[in-house]
């Protein structure tokens, strides 16, 4: 199959809808008239659908779950007829677990309706270049619509590249699911549920979701790419002083504030999840251990916390509820670490205790006799191990520190200290 090229129209290309007849099959159509596909066939079961590939495959398959009874089964069979048949699902009530099988059974895509219809043309483009065959050094440079530039970090469940939009010639980060078509199935939702929860939150301190697919063997989320470093690579480099320390924080709880509200607990802020750009705006990334308030997705085992030591909060550790402070407690604790170096119950043999009373943290003075008393106790605050004597929201914390945030301003124009060292972030 030729490469098309997004800027040309698909003239010579034959699509194939089933499941028409309602709204979403209208704007499917008109999308791809638009688009300019040579051939656009409708049909109304999965025979006639399989009738069609064993003449001759078509170009792109549409499936809508809704208007189609039994359509998870024609799917499937459509996908053992011809394994490398360029087709995508639409659904408004196709679960995670249920799309995660539709891809590992070959589906490039499960589209959620209400339909965004520039990005469902981005999305058939994107597949339609992806089903260019490639040569296994290209199949090794490339994921989907991707090309890979360079690894930028490996973690227990993804690798995150540098790589290229082949269509838009965007950069983006590339996540891509490590064991790929073979990973365990809670390792797999947990990677859908990574791209569910970051495609419901629009924040300028959250990462932004472009993409997620499937492609060959591997599941892939296509991120905001941000030029910059994790903020636990810019305490450790002294790159930024107390009062910028304070001001990321300010932004990080902004964005937390907004997650909370859109009912999303992140469950793993730390310091390499908080990516800052040069003009020291952070941006929250990883999201694989997000949870909902409002839902039934539970993917963590009785018994199993998951997580970071150092920086989960004592109620989860004993396997209690996990409600909105667990990120409060999270974000003290990056606060704890960036005025101190240490993490919080951090031994002099670096081994991190469970918390079992806040009497047993050393205070931030301690370490940092330079810290004002008041944004100590801001930090106490919200390490507190019992989660009633925390600040009860991201909003009364951000409002705790934007007040000595003020206060700090005033001491280091009264002293002489720079305030902003513009420049110092060396990426």
């Amino acid at each position: 199959m030729d490469q098309p090229d997004p800027n040309e129209s698909f003239s010579r290309k034959h699509a194939v809808l089933l499941g028409g007849g309602d709204h979403s099959a209208r704007l499917i159509t008109a999308l791809l008239e638009e688009m300019e596909f040579g051939s656009i066939t409708s049909v109304p079961d999965g025979e006639s659908l399989l009738n069609i590939i064993g003449n001759r495959a078509p170009d792109l398959v549409v499936v809508d779950l809704d208007a189609t009874e039994g359509g998870g089964k024609i799917v499937n069979a459509a996908l053992e007829a011809a394994p490398d048949l360029p087709l995508v699902v639409v659904s408004s009530y196709a679960t995670i677990e249920e799309s995660v099988e539709l891809m590992k059974s070959g589906a490039r895509d499960v589209i959620r309706k209400p339909l965004d219809l520039a990005t469902v043309k981005n999305k058939i483009i994107g597949i339609m270049k992806s089903c260019k065959v490639r040569t296994d050094q290209e199949a090794s440079l490339c994921v989907g619509p991707y090309t890979i530039i360079k690894e930028i970090e490996r973690g227990g469940m993804g690798i995150i590249y540098k790589a290229n939009d082949n269509a838009t010639g965007q950069l983006v980060a590339l996540k891509v699911l490590k064991t790929g078509r073979n990973a365990p199935i809670e390792q797999v939702l947990r990677f859908h549920r990574e791209a569910s929860a970051i495609s419901k939150l629009v924040h300028p301190y959250i990462v932004s979701i472009m993409n997620t697919g499937f492609s060959g063997d591997d599941y892939f989320i296509a991120m905001e790419f941000i030029d910059g470093k994790s903020l636990d690579e810019a305490v450790y480099e002294n790159k930024i002083n107390a009062l910028q320390t304070v001001d990321i924080i300010i932004k990080v709880l902004d964005a937390v504030r907004y997650a909370h509200e859109m009912n999303v607990i992140h469950r793993d802020l730390k310091p390499p999840n908080i990516l800052l750009d040069k003009d020291f705006n952070p941006h929250i990334i990883d999201f694989g251990l997000a949870t909902y308030v409002k839902g039934n997705i539970r993917l963590t085992r009785t018994g199993i916390v998951m997580g970071t030591i150092g920086y989960i909060a004592p109620e989860r550790i004993k396997g209690g509820a996990a409600d909105e402070r667990v990120d409060i407690y999270s974000i003290g604790a990056i606060l704890y670490e960036a005025l101190t170096k240490k993490i919080p119950y951090e031994t002099d043999s670096r081994v991190i205790s469970v918390p079992t009373s806040s009497e047993d943290l050393v205070p931030v003075r301690s370490i940092r006799p330079d810290i004002p008393p008041h944004l100590e106790a801001i930090c106490l605050k919200a390490l507190a191990v019992n989660p009633e004597d925390r600040y009860s929201s991201a909003e009364e914390f951000r409002n705790a520190l934007i007040a000595v945030r003020d206060r700090l301003a005033a001491e280091f124009q009264q002293e002489s200290k720079p305030v902003f060292r513009a420049g110092e972030l060396k990426f």
